[in-house]
């Protein structure tokens, strides 16, 4: 049994419990009573990526989520996901994406109108 595996499933939970608060990988150490990089060693060991890119791998499938499921403006959707910037927000996903994400929605709700027609 490896202790590993523990750390990284009980630092998988909390990213779930606290993504949109933004923690940074400091916080989450401290809570799971271990260092910063042992942290980042376990998760990019079983992750491949390291302990922040997990949590902003979390918080951007979570705009991707609200951006094709929730009608609401952008900055609405920025704020819901614990931005306090909406122009920040919209870097942060171009910087991830490679688009804006008024133009990954609309991109995807073409997808997916495409594929409701076949």
């Amino acid at each position: 049994d490896d202790p590993r595996t523990d750390v990284f499933a009980r630092f998988r939970m909390m990213v779930e419990d606290h993504f949109i608060e933004h923690w940074p990988v400091s916080r989450y150490a401290q809570a799971l009573a271990t260092s910063e990089s042992r942290l980042d060693r376990i998760c990019r060991s079983l992750a491949g990526h390291s302990a922040f890119e997990v949590i902003q791998n979390r918080v951007l499938l979570e705009a991707r989520r609200k951006l094709v499921h929730v009608g609401a403006p952008v900055s609405a959707l920025a704020y819901e996901l614990g931005f306090e910037d909406p122009a920040y927000f919209c870097r942060f996903f171009k910087r991830h994406t490679g688009r804006t994400p008024s133009e990954w929605r609309k991109e995807q709700r073409e997808r997916l109108s495409g594929l409701a027609q076949v």
